[in-house]
Formats: C-alpha cells, structure tokens, sequence
C-alpha cells in the first residue's frame, strides 16, 4: 500500500538557514511535499536581489492562498509568516 505523502508549509526562514548550511539539497530528497505561498517566494526572491545566496528550491511548491490573509495576523506578523499561518 502506498502511503500518503506528508505536507508541509514553510516559511521564509527555515529555507534561508536550510540555504545558509548547505542543507536545502538534503531536504529536498525527504518524502515530503513542501509547500510555500507565494509571499514566502517573494521574500526570498528579494534577498536574492539584495546578495543572499538563497533561492526557491525546484522542489518547493509555490501557492496562492485561497483567501485574504486576516487583518489582525497581518498587523502583527510579516507577509510570509501571515500567509503561512
């Protein structure tokens, strides 16, 4: 049988420290489905442009989320955390 391939949604810092130590190409191999919303990919893409070595993973799915973020998550927490929660 077949098992169900796990989900995980990650946020900006984990990729940029997995990125920092040389680690994303381990992770990637894990049987796990990495998802992260699109906020999250423009974060990285960002410091890409300002010199961090880090970019999206081709293994790392890029989703839009199906609704707005919650206005009180917003106002507290940056675009990729609140789009991850």
């Amino acid at each position: 049988m077949l098992s169900e391939v796990e989900l995980v949604v990650v946020n900006t810092g984990p990729l940029v420290s997995l990125g920092r130590v040389g680690a994303l190409e381990i992770i990637g191999r894990l049987p796990i489905r990495f998802l992260i919303p699109s906020e999250v990919a423009d974060e990285i893409q960002a410091g890409a442009k300002l010199g961090h070595p880090v970019v999206v993973p081709e293994w790392v799915q890029v989703v839009r989320l199906a609704g707005p973020v919650s206005g009180i998550v917003a106002s507290v927490l940056d675009a990729g955390e609140a789009a991850v929660n």
